[in-house]
Order: structure tokens, then C-alpha cells, then sequence
């Protein structure tokens, strides 16, 4: 039987490459945190997380708690930051599972940006008679999450002080890491730097850095980097592409049914594209329930062997069609609809940009219908 549903396929020889990549522009001593958050940025929990084990990387980064259940479950050895603070409004009950992110044997690593949750967590633990792992984010500049440079001293003397939270991290984010020759970058590197120099030690790690800035900046001060989008070998910026990522993901799908119909003939809800010769159409089972968005209708192209078909009419929620008119295409042949190629009509950045938008928002929409598997 032919498939339903579309098929991410994901190549880790395309994700060594990267990480190899990011690897040779950091010194030797420093490490790689990859970020996980949002299902992998669309490409699959479960399969990034084996990508990770097989480049013996140690660390991830998540967004919220729940995910980083997932990833416990899923790669218990791997160290887990969690970026989004902690914020108590009040003597809160212990978060679900709290044995995962409290103990001796925890591998989380919760975010603090205010004294007031930082005393809450450290009576929760105290209650629990754990210990939690503490890392402190201090706003440089980006003016979305972290501590105030004015507060961020006394913030981290408390938390070493208090009986039953861990000190183990110091970190902040870039608001224009991909851009060259940020000075925006290089004073929030400057200020971070500054400001995290009196409170190292062994056994704080002081991180920074995102995709764009890991490769545009000098940084032999920080034990961790943060790649993103990177490792999915995306671009971080469109104006100021890195050029040498290889993208790890493609979308293929099979043909469900191909329809040949005279001039004249509409095409998909409300039709909007009517076809203008005798024409023949094929029908793929993905649409924007899958993330292939819906302004994509007459708007981009799929890839058949060598030669490039146009998606006409709406994307509906399961289904696109595409002009197949002089080609030998047929029902369960195989069409890509976003390709590995960076140059590609169809890459995920080409896509973006026809949708207005960036990679990362075409990457980050890759629906749970598509399987996942390796090349």
C-alpha cells in the first residue's frame, strides 16, 4: 500500500558535518549544548537525540519541563538545561516528577533570573530534602529573559548560599548573533564576560553564544556554545549566511493519484488555479497540517527527478497538487517537497523566504503526521 503521509528523511552524515563544523570554531576545551527545544526544531525528538550519543555530545538544551521529561526518558545520561525560568508567584507545590529535576542523580538544570523564585525553589527542595541545579541567565541586551546586570551579583551569592540549590551554570543570549561584526554582540560578550569573571569556577559553566555568533565571534572564555539551527545545518540569518551548513532534512512524499483534466479545469477549494492547457495533475498527501504552509499555493515548487513541479491551487490541510503535465509521473513515485540542497528551489530557507518568514518557522512547523527516519 502507498503511503498517507510524507516522510522526513534525515541524514546523519549531514549532522556530523555540522557538528564537525562547529567544533573547529571553538576551542578544544569547549563544549556543545545542542538545542532540542520544539521537537527538535521540527526534525524529531527521538532521532536528533540518537545523533547526539553518536557525536558523544553531552549536553542539551530544552525550553520548558515537559520536554525535558522527554528527553529524560528518552537519553537519561544526557545533562538538560532548562532555558525557561523558573518563576513562582507563590509557595508553589513541587512541579510533576519532581525525583527527575531534585536529587543527587538529577540531570536538570533549572533557569533563575529573580531572587523571590530563588528562595521558593530553595524551600521546595528544602521540603523535598534534595538539592537542585541552579543556572542563573543575566540579560545583556536582548531584553526578553534574564536577570538585571544591577541584581545579577547578589542573585548568584544567594543561590551559593542557600543549603539546597547548586550553582552550576552562568549564561546569557545574543539579540544579533548572526550578524558579522556585531558591535551589539561583541559589548552583551563584553558585559557578560564582566560581569560572570569574579563568580568562576570549576564547577560553574559559564556559556553564551547561538549559531550565527559561536562562528562570528571569539569566545576561548566559555566552557559551552549553543547551537540551534546550525546543527540542522539551517541558516541563522538569511542576509549573512554562513554558507558551509549542510541542511539534514528532507520532506519526499508519494503520489496518490494523478488526474489528467482538459483547459479549464479548477483546482483544489475555491478554485484557485484553472488550468490553461490539457494539464495532468498529481495529488501528494501533505499539506499544512504537516507544516507545508498554506501560502505555499501557487507559490513553490516540488522536485521530481531532475525537473521541478509547480504546487497549484491551495494547500489544503492534507494535500497539495502539483503540475505534472510532460512528465511520467505516477500514483506511488516519489516527489520532494523540501530538499537537503541549500540551492534548491525547495530548500527549507528558499521556502521560508516565499512564505515571508525564516527557516526556523518552516522547520519548527514540521507536523507529528510525518515519520522521521534516517537516510
Amino acid at each position: 500500500m502507498i503511503d498517507q503521509c510524507g516522510t522526513l528523511l534525515l541524514s546523519a552524515q549531514r549532522f556530523r558535518h555540522n557538528v564537525d563544523f562547529f567544533r573547529s570554531a571553538v576551542s578544544p576545551r569547549t563544549g556543545i549544548s545542542a538545542v532540542v527545544k520544539a521537537n527538535a526544531y521540527g526534525h524529531g525528538i527521538e532521532p536528533m537525540l540518537q545523533l547526539l550519543r553518536q557525536e558523544n555530545i553531552q549536553w542539551c538544551s530544552v525550553f520548558t519541563m515537559a520536554e525535558a521529561i522527554v528527553v529524560h526518558r528518552l537519553s537519561p545520561d544526557l545533562n538538560i538545561h532548562i532555558m525557561a525560568p523558573m518563576v513562582f508567584s507563590s509557595h508553589d507545590s513541587p512541579p510533576p516528577e519532581a525525583d527527575f529535576f531534585f536529587g543527587p542523580s538529577s540531570k536538570a538544570h533549572l533557569t533563575m533570573t529573580d531572587r523571590q523564585s530563588a528562595e521558593y525553589l530553595n524551600q521546595m527542595a528544602a521540603r523535598l530534602g534534595q538539592m537542585a541545579m541552579v543556572q542563573i541567565q543575566l540579560d545583556v541586551g536582548l531584553t526578553r529573559q534574564g536577570c538585571d546586570a544591577a541584581e545579577f551579583d547578589a542573585l548568584v551569592a544567594f543561590v551559593r548560599s542557600a543549603s539546597h540549590l547548586k550553582l552550576t551554570g552562568l549564561f546569557a543570549h545574543f539579540s544579533h548573533g548572526e550578524v558579522p561584526s556585531s558591535a551589539h554582540t561583541a559589548m552583551q560578550l563584553d558585559a557578560f564576560l564582566q560581569a560572570t569573571d569574579k563568580h568562576r569556577s570549576d564547577d560553574i559553566l559559564i556559556h553564551v553564544h547561538n549559531t550565527g555568533s559561536t562562528v562570528r565571534c571569539a569566545h576561548p572564555e566559555v566552557d559551552l556554545v549553543r547551537i540551534g539551527i546550525g546543527l540542522y545545518g539551517l541558516e541563522p540569518g538569511s542576509d549573512h549566511p554562513l554558507g558551509t551548513l549542510q541542511p539534514i532534512a528532507s520532506l519526499v512524499a508519494p503520489v496518490l493519484a494523478v488526474h489528467d483534466r482538459p483547459i479549464g479545469t479548477g483546482i483544489g477549494y475555491g478554485h484557485q488555479f484553472i488550468t490553461a492547457r490539457p494539464s495532468r495533475i498529481a495529488i501528494l498527501p501533505v499539506g499544512y497540517a504537516d507544516g507545508y504552509r498554506r501560502e505555499l499555493g501557487n507559490r513553490a515548487m516540488v522536485e521530481f527527478g531532475d525537473a521541478q513541479l509547480p504546487v497549484i491551487g491551495r494547500v489544503s490541510m492534507d494535500q497539495i497538487a502539483v503540475d505534472a503535465t510532460g512528465t511520467s509521473l505516477r500514483a506511488g513515485d516519489c516527489v520532494t517537497l523540501i530538499s537537503s540542497d541549500p540551492t534548491s528551489v525547495c530548500s527549507m530557507d528558499n521556502l521560508a523566504s516565499r512564505c515571508g518568514t525564516i527557516g526556523y518557522e518552516i522547520a519548527t512547523g514540521l507536523g507529528p503526521r510525518l515519520k522521521r527516519r534516517f537516510l
